[in-house]
């Protein structure tokens, strides 16, 4: 998926501090957010429309408004460097770019990258799948080794997965040969385009 990022183109849990409720001191509870988890810290749903409560449409200014602990960070490419914004999740990260100098707030990401296992995507695959159980799931799709093995399947066009196995594994260019990826292979990273780029086509 190097390739694909270049060619277009890291979570913590909520903490309690203060007095308790009731307490000698009188003092109210209070929560300091610490990342952009529902209270339950359950999964996340990780889809080509959104992620959890992101709407992957919105522009970073609305996006940071509904996680105010959301900060700048640079997404490095393979020759370039994006201004990014990191929206921390329990257990999963997820980075969201911009191919600009800077950030623009009232424009949305052009590039949304998911580290972590503490979600799942459409269909409810877990992020802890193998590459077996994704492509039971999801079925006929592209590969590309360059970099690393990256897939992107035709009933989710918009979104690319890239796996630890490695690249030679495939043949040179774009390949819908996904048998030859191990069975066993994890998932390292999911990255969302909402403009997918050239060539990423199923017939």
């Amino acid at each position: 998926m190097a390739a694909v990022v270049v060619l277009l183109l890291a979570c913590g849990g909520r903490e309690k501090t203060g007095g308790r409720a009731g307490s000698d001191d009188g003092k109210a509870t209070s929560i300091v957010q610490r990342d952009c988890s529902p209270n339950s810290g359950a999964p996340i749903r990780v889809a080509e429309d959104s992620i959890g409560s992101l709407d992957l449409g919105a522009s970073l200014r609305t996006l940071s408004a509904i996680c105010p602990v959301a900060h700048d960070t640079v997404q490095y490419g393979e020759d370039n460097a994006y201004p990014a914004v990191v929206f921390p999740f329990k257990g999963l990260t997820v980075v969201a770019s911009q191919y600009l100098d800077s950030l623009d707030l009232d424009k949305p990401a052009d590039t949304w990258i998911v580290r972590g296992e503490n979600g799942y995507l459409p269909g409810g695959v877990p992020l802890t799948a193998s590459w077996e159980e994704l492509r039971k799931a999801y079925g006929q799709g592209l590969a590309d080794g360059e970099g690393g093995v990256t897939v992107m399947f035709c009933t989710h066009p918009h979104m690319f997965v890239d796996l630890d196995a490695a690249e030679d594994v495939l043949p040179p260019g774009l390949t819908a040969e996904l048998s030859r990826i191990p069975g066993d292979a994890k998932i390292v990273k999911v990255v969302i385009l909402p403009q997918r780029p050239a060539g990423w086509k199923c017939s």
